[in-house]
This record gives structure tokens, C-alpha cells and sequence, in this order.
């Protein structure tokens, strides 16, 4: 495998005012051996591109604000991204002294709280990464957010993507991705129909999907606030029934979901949100 990380960049932009620091970081990765790239965020706006070729580029722009400029003076070397390579997959992280950045065995990262109230030195600083990356778009891409928007597009490969307070927007995508939210819409077209199961998810937004208009699919429903629209024909099919067994005997259950097959039926979309209406239409 052959991957290269450069930092072209570091602290090319250092602008301080009052108790406000910005900085500018460029990484250039050659992602050649590579097969997906995952990109972990909190705060701040994330645009990511697929493009041609085997070269990704990440520019970072990174705000610090603390009351203290002592603690904004330690932040500028302690609150940074960092990145390291496992099982042919990069991944692009944080580094903060109030979290931890941790990769399950099943090869997920997540971010833990380290913050502990017995420490004598409080971690007043608030942070912001807007974060703007170029990478090969036939790649699988994993991409999370937190705080401030998420937009992607022009992905070939398998797309996971998730947000939690604002909108999540996906455009000519390839045909498969799991993309989830909380506070916010989803928003995504296709450029393909999908080759395996997919899953849309969030609580308090629509669900917009656009497929091309020869899509086959077995689509599942669930709003428990909203409606289903859909340009596309479509025949009910049976709901599944979950079957659970126990020493206390079988217990089957029947999901509440809306079942339907569109065109000859094939891969599971499963779409759900709790407080909005969900759109399947053409392209």
C-alpha cells in the first residue's frame, strides 16, 4: 500500500484578536492502496467533493475563542486534527483535552468525554473546524459531523454520512449510502439505484431521496408525525414480522412500518423520521 501524508501548510493564516485565534492547515494525502477515507468532526461547516485521480486534499480552518489567554495560548497546540491509517482506511480526527478519539474493533471511530471535574486546570475553550475536502470519489467515504452543516457530493463509493444539528445535503451520489441525522433535513440524489440496502435516518427533519426513474426497490416507512410521498409506482407488500424466541416461548412482532415494492423490488431502502415527511421522486 502506498499512501503519503503531507502538511503543505501549518498555521498559514494566524490572525489574534482579543481572545480569538484562526489558522489555516492544508493536508494533502495520496490515498493510492487506500480504500475508503473517514473524516471526524464536531464543530464547524464540512463540503466534501469527490474527484478524479488518487490525491485528497483537506484544507482546515480553525477558530479558538477562550476568556483566558493563557488557555488560548496552550489550546493552539492541544486542539488540533490529526490522522492515522488502519486496515487500508485513513481517518482524520480531533485532538482536545476534553475528548478522546477512539476506533471500535469493528473499525468505527467515536469520540468519548475526558473530562474529569477533579482536574485543578478547566478546558474553557470553545473551538470551531470549517473543513473543506477534495477526495477521490470512488473511494467509501465516512463523514460525521455534530454542529453546522454537511454537504457532499459527486461520491461514487459507499457513502456513510451522519449529522446531528443541522441539515444534511447529498448530491450525485452513487447508489448505495446510511445517512443519518437528528435536529435537520436529509437531502439526496443518486446518480445510480442502489446495489444493496441503504438507510435514511432522522428525528426531527424530511427526508427528501432521488433516484433515477428506473429504480427497484423494496422501500420501508416510518414517520410517526409526517407523511410518504412518492413520484414513482408502487405496490404494497407484506410488512415483516419479527420473530424472537425465548425460554418464555416465541414472541412475534409487527413492525409498524410502511411496506412497498417499487418497479421489480431488490435491495431495502429504509426510511425513517419522527417529526417530518418523507419524498422518494426521479432525478
Amino acid at each position: 500500500m502506498k499512501s503519503t501524508l503531507i502538511i503543505i501548510s501549518l498555521a498559514f493564516a494566524l490572525v489574534c484578536k482579543g481572545q480569538e485565534f484562526s489558522d489555516e492547515t492544508t493536508f494533502m494525502v495520496n490515498t493510492q492502496g487506500l480504500e475508503s477515507f473517514r473524516l471526524y468532526n464536531l464543530n464547524g461547516n464540512v463540503k466534501v467533493t469527490g474527484v478524479d485521480g488518487n490525491s485528497a486534499t483537506l484544507k482546515l480552518n480553525r477558530t479558538l475563542r477562550s476568556a483566558s489567554s493563557v488557555r488560548l495560548e496552550k489550546a493552539k497546540t492541544t486542539l488540533r486534527f490529526d490522522s492515522l491509517i488502519l486496515n487500508n482506511t485513513i481517518y482524520f480526527f480531533m485532538e482536545s483535552p476534553d475528548r478522546v478519539f477512539k476506533i471500535d474493533p469493528e473499525g468505527n471511530g467515536h469520540y468519548e468525554s475526558d473530562w474529569d471535574r477533579s482536574k485543578n486546570e478547566r478546558f474553557e475553550v470553545k473551538y470551531n473546524f470549517d473543513i473543506t475536502l477534495s477526495v477521490p470519489k470512488g473511494l467509501d467515504i465516512y463523514v460525521s459531523n455534530h454542529r453546522s452543516n454537511l454537504q457532499i457530493e459527486n461520491i461514487e463509493g459507499y457513502l456513510y454520512a451522519k449529522n446531528h444539528h443541522s441539515d444534511l445535503l447529498a448530491k450525485d451520489i452513487g447508489g448505495n449510502a446510511k445517512l443519518k441525522n437528528h435536529h435537520g433535513d436529509i437531502t439526496v440524489s443518486f446518480t445510480r439505484n442502489p446495489s444493496e440496502d441503504c438507510e435514511f435516518y432522522t428525528h426531527h427533519g424530511d427526508v427528501r431521496i432521488k433516484y433515477p426513474g428506473d429504480l427497484s426497490a423494496d422501500v420501508y416507512l416510518k414517520s410517526r408525525h409526517g407523511e410518504f410521498f412518492t413520484a414513482f409506482n408502487w405496490s404494497p407488500i407484506p410488512t415483516p414480522v419479527i420473530e424472537k424466541a425465548s425460554d418464555r416461548g416465541t414472541k412475534y412482532i409487527v413492525n409498524d412500518r410502511v411496506s412497498v415494492r417499487i418497479g421489480k423490488g431488490g435491495p431495502k431502502l429504509n426510511v425513517r423520521t419522527w417529526h417530518g415527511d418523507i419524498y422518494i421522486t426521479q432525478n
